[in-house]
């Protein structure tokens, strides 16, 4: 073929792909660096298709993709942003004791005047003009208020969750509960099994629902109106119209359950995106470490120092025992920690977690149970002992017990003899490590990766619009789509038609009896 064929055919790619990119703008206000990676993910692997992104958060990237941009750092704002880090263990979970209220009011409403700020007016009232948005994509969580930026640029707006949907975020999708088998975000149990698991679930659920809403109805709604627009519907209108959930979960570890089209599961995506390597000492380290590494980190919200010192040196002495097996624990105030480390112990303020977890000698793995280390967790299959702190911790954890590749201790029963005997279970029994594997393989096994599926979704709405995949069941009250109303007719009609039969064998009773006493007086 001549080249000027090729030619045209390149020419014709390249304008084949200009039309299908699109102007992609994300706005994330909470300031949780575990939640950043997740929505990083997401927009990193749109950038990667040649989609213009555009983002609002709290962090910049070193290195970001050409056509990625931070178009506002809102860690450079003057605002009271919520802590996301506490000093102790008993700090975080006092703060968090009542987990509806505490998020609705320190995470949602405290954070809608936020559309206030003059550095966001001035976005608000100036977009770029040369290519307009085409879609936003917002943090789902218990900031609905900022979804009415899609009616200030009229376009479709995608909520990106970072942990296992809140109730609220289901019922602005018309995504069914489940609560019969399917354990919902307030549940800490990984399983429903007896009647008053099903209880506890659905009770649970449409209370948490019925709070957000009764907390946000009016905070929200006028945020919207004050900062967005006198002419904005209410904050429950607003949420019908979000086209797409995108939520950090995943069947084979959440469970299964009946999802509507518009809820999209991409557990592991973080995974995927991250490029962390070891760095030269580190690596030498994990290399020279052959009888295996146990690694242990408590997150970013609570520093594993918060111990007490008599938990801590029991910690100490129970490592020593597993020697020539090493530790390696991220610290993040080392200094703090007792004195007397062992000899097979290694502590770093910050270590690339996912390059640690995938190396070949790491045996175990001691978390909190946050939602990435539990799903790095399972998709590089390492057995894990888990120390929940508060919220969905537990759940978490409870998920991979139930999954027979990890065992549980509590914060505050941690000594030397039960860290002996949680060691000695996963290091000593292999099927531990059998499970852990074959709930990777589980995990790792999709049609599409979850940045290819992410980006594929998105997509679909760009091209389709934002009603595409519209459940019916949005507009529906709640005991409409779990069909309580039917139920109770059919209950009606069955009683009706019972007691029009019992009227009728009563009366024709009667007639008998006065029929046979006729009979018998006849005989008399």
């Amino acid at each position: 073929m001549s080249t000027s064929y090729w030619y045209i055919v390149i020419l014709i790619f390249f304008l084949r792909r200009e039309v299908d990119t699109y102007r992609v703008l994300g706005v994330f206000p909470l300031n949780f660096r575990s939640h950043f990676i997740f929505f990083e993910s997401i927009m990193r692997g749109l950038a990667r298709e040649g989609h213009q992104v555009d983002i609002i958060s709290h962090y910049e990237l070193t290195n970001p993709p050409k056509n990625y941009k931070t178009i506002i750092n809102l860690a450079k704002l003057d605002y009271p942003y919520p802590t996301t880090k506490f000093e102790t263990i008993q700090k975080a979970i006092d703060a968090i004791k009542d987990p509806v209220k505490h998020l609705t009011e320190v995470y949602g409403i405290k954070m809608c005047p936020l559309l206030g700020h003059q550095k966001m007016q001035d976005f608000i009232r100036k977009p770029p003009k040369d290519t307009p948005y085409d879609v936003i994509i917002v943090q789902g969580y218990t900031i609905s208020c900022f979804n009415g930026l899609g009616r200030v640029f009229n376009v479709p707006v995608i909520t990106a969750t970072p942990t296992l949907e809140f109730p609220w975020i289901s019922r602005q999708i018309g995504n069914p509960f489940s609560t019969a088998f399917f354990s919902t975000l307030f549940m800490m149990k990984a399983e429903i099994k007896t009647f008053w698991d099903r209880l506890h679930n659905t009770v649970q659920t449409h209370v948490a629902l019925y709070r957000f809403f009764s907390r946000t109805d009016d905070t929200h709604t006028e945020a919207m109106r004050k900062f967005l627009s006198t002419d904005m519907p209410t904050i429950r209108e607003i949420e019908k119209e979000v086209a797409l959930s995108i939520v950090n979960s995943h069947y084979t570890l959440q469970g299964v359950r009946p999802n509507t089209p518009a809820i999209i599961e991409v557990a592991g995506i973080h995974i995927e995106e991250d490029n962390s390597t070891l760095n030269m000492d580190l690596k030498r380290w994990m290399d020279e470490s052959k009888s295996g590494v146990v690694y242990i980190s408590f997150g970013t919200v609570v520093p594993i120092e918060s111990l007490s010192k008599t938990t801590l040196l029991g910690m100490y002495n129970s490592f020593s025992k597993i020697a020539p097996i090493r530790v390696l624990i991220k610290a993040a105030e080392g200094e703090n920690l007792p004195l007397g480390l062992p000899k097979n112990v290694k502590t770093m303020t910050w270590i690339p977690q996912i390059a640690v977890l995938k190396h070949n000698n790491t045996r175990l793995f001691m978390t909190h149970g946050g939602v990435h280390g539990v799903q790095e967790a399972v998709y590089f299959g390492i057995p894990v002992i888990g120390v929940p702190l508060f919220f969905d911790q537990m759940k978490n954890v409870n998920i991979l017990v139930s999954k027979k590749m990890g065992v549980q201790l509590n914060y505050n029963e941690i000594t030397e003899d039960s860290l002996d005997a949680a060691l000695g279970k996963i290091l000593k029994n292999p099927k531990y490590r059998e499970a852990a594997n074959y709930q990777s393989r589980l995990f790792r096994d999709r049609p599409l990766s979850a940045t290819k599926t992410a980006t594929y979704w998105i997509e679909y709405i760009l091209k389709h619009g934002a009603q595409s995949l519209r459940s019916p069941a949005i507009d529906l009250y709640w005991w409409q789509a779990e069909l309580l109303d039917v139920y109770l007719f059919l209950l009606f009609c069955v009683s009706l038609v019972s007691y029009v039969i019992s009227i009728i064998f009563n009366i024709v009773l009667r007639k008998l009896s006065r029929r046979n006493l006729k009979i018998q007086l006849k005989r008399d």
